[in-house]
């Protein structure tokens, strides 16, 4: 009896294996790093995936960031509502395999910040963020109907970043101020987590994740996933500040949360 019953789960856990299999195909369709082309390689190797953990350790909030560099200074942007600044206790970095990268603490990390925008925060890289970087040029931004590439973490494998491509659906006014409305080309999600990921337009950065759309109504676990979503232009005042050699002072209150209805920061 004993052996029969062995055989009979044997049997259900060989059905439940095939049943689940399309399941989980479907979520592995990203491309392996070895597919990759020397531009989206490039990319990702500049990409950070950023945590910040808050001192009760309740919870911590994740986001992509991007290292650049600007006339010989190199920088990290990512988004600007990160909502755990005031009771920060340290932030991790990770390159996109997820190794560790460094830590620091609250008054170190708030002392890097260089630039504020509604969608976008920019911070001095330490030198201890070993990470390649990409050359920050000025560009024309991105039109309707254009195709750029955006960094997100992979369905797969939530630990590795990967890349997709989406197309600019239309510049939107949102959180008053310009942003890309981007809707992936292939079918891939947006989550929670994504924001402050690069976007780019031949292989130049233009712009970092900063939202993505909600439909409270649909489906259920609808709200985790999108495949439209927001993204903030890379502030053109930068370059002006830059130049200026003056930068915009932090506040006091660090990074808001950009909650709205029927959309939710990623």
């Amino acid at each position: 009896m004993r052996k029969i019953q062995i055989v009979l789960l044997g049997v259900m856990l060989a059905v439940l294996g095939l049943c689940s299999y399309p399941i989980l195909t479907a979520l592995a369709v990203d491309r392996p790093s070895d597919s990759l082309s020397e531009e989206e390689q490039s990319i990702l190797g500049s990409t950070v995936q950023i945590s910040l953990f808050p001192k009760d350790g309740t919870y911590y909030e994740q986001g992509l960031g991007t290292v650049v560099s600007f006339k010989g200074e190199r920088l990290l942007v990512t988004h600007n509502h990160w909502s755990s600044l005031r009771n920060l206790d340290r932030v991790e970095f990770r390159n996109a395999k997820d190794q560790l990268l460094m830590e620091l603490d609250q008054q170190e990390f708030k002392r890097l910040i260089v630039c504020t925008q509604p969608g976008t925060l920019i911070l001095k890289a330490p030198a201890e963020l070993k990470s390649q970087t990409v050359e920050l040029k000025p560009m024309e931004g991105a039109r309707e109907g254009d195709v750029v590439t955006v960094v997100y973490w992979v369905a797969s494998d939530q630990s590795q970043l990967g890349v997709f491509q989406a197309k600019v659906h239309a510049i939107v006014s949102f959180e008053k101020d310009v942003a890309y409305e981007l809707i992936a080309s292939n079918g891939e999600k947006l989550a929670h987590g994504d924001s402050g990921g690069g976007v780019w337009l031949h292989g130049r950065y233009a712009g970092n994740l900063w939202a993505m759309e909600n439909d409270t109504r649909g489906e259920l676990l609808s709200w985790m996933y999108s495949q439209t979503g927001y993204a903030a232009q890379f502030p053109s005042s930068f370059f002006q500040i830059m130049e200026m050699g003056d930068s915009v002072s932090q506040s006091d209150e660090g990074a808001r949360v950009g909650k709205h209805s029927e959309r939710e920061v990623p």
